[in-house]
């Protein structure tokens, strides 16, 4: 019973805190600060580079946005040894099943490309699709949708995905 009230506790104080407005690092909150209206730029922060610029934030929608020749599936594999070889870029997105790692997928490439599901474990294959391609030259960069891990999932996919993940070049 203790652990239930601990827990019930917890939540408490986590739904606390997520009421309180985000405190601005270098400022103090008091009773009588006027509520501030914040933007993105307050919620990130940049430690080792620079905030990105308008113009590379530009080029980085550039590469995302649909077009009739991106987002493309550049492959779709069951096994490791299947995947064709290819010198581009790719980001995998890895999660636990029914996560939203494909949901995710479509919503950056302003495209339904990868099949969704409330049901777990509706990704079986790893898949590939390109982006930034322009007319007459390939992607720029690959994105991989990966099976989920965890409740749902098959044991091979996650043998599958340790290949993928350490052996690809």
């Amino acid at each position: 019973m203790a652990g239930v009230k601990s827990a019930a506790n917890t939540v408490k104080t986590l739904l606390r805190a997520a009421e309180r407005p985000p405190q601005i690092p270098g400022t103090k909150l008091t009773a009588s600060t006027p509520p501030t209206q914040l933007d993105l730029f307050d919620y990130c922060f940049y430690y080792d580079t620079l905030a990105p610029t308008p113009q590379q934030l530009q080029h980085s929608a550039d590469v995302f946005r649909a077009s009739n020749h991106s987002p493309i599936q550049m492959w779709t594999a069951s096994e490791f040894r299947t995947i064709p070889m290819s010198d581009m870029p790719e980001v995998t997105f890895l999660g636990r099943s029914n996560s939203g790692k494909s949901s995710l997928l479509n919503a950056i490439m302003e495209k339904s490309m990868c099949y969704t599901s409330a049901k777990l474990g509706r990704t079986t294959t790893l898949n590939a699709y390109g982006i930034g391609g322009k007319k007459g030259g390939e992607a720029k960069v690959v994105l991989v949708d990966t099976p989920g891990y965890g409740k749902g999932s098959d044991e091979e996919w996650g043998e599958q995905i340790i290949k993928y993940l350490t052996k690809r070049k």
